[in-house]
């Protein structure tokens, strides 16, 4: 996951799913005191329409680069679920 805090708004702005699904956000909130990681958190869950306690931060807590854990949840179905976003989403 690559996160940019401080962002003009907070969405998803592309994905990847080669051997592990890469994810670009973006959100609002400054990187100060974990603002901008519990609003990534709010950020994935509503979009993706999960549980926030289904989304941990393994490691990046203080880096744009993140790797997330999401449980409860299938590799196909996030899959299926961040498709749903293509037309609002650019692949790279």
């Amino acid at each position: 996951m690559h996160l940019k805090p401080s962002a003009k708004r907070s969405c998803l702005i592309s994905f990847t799913h080669d051997t592990d699904i890469v994810i670009k956000a973006s959100v609002v909130e400054p990187p100060e005191n974990g603002k901008a990681n519990t609003a990534l958190i709010k950020l994935l869950s509503n979009t993706l329409k999960i549980n926030k306690q289904d989304i941990l931060i393994k490691s990046g807590l203080i880096s744009r680069n993140k790797i997330i854990q999401i449980t409860n949840l299938t590799e196909e179905c996030l899959i299926n679920k961040l498709l749903q976003f293509v037309p609002k989403l650019t692949f790279f």
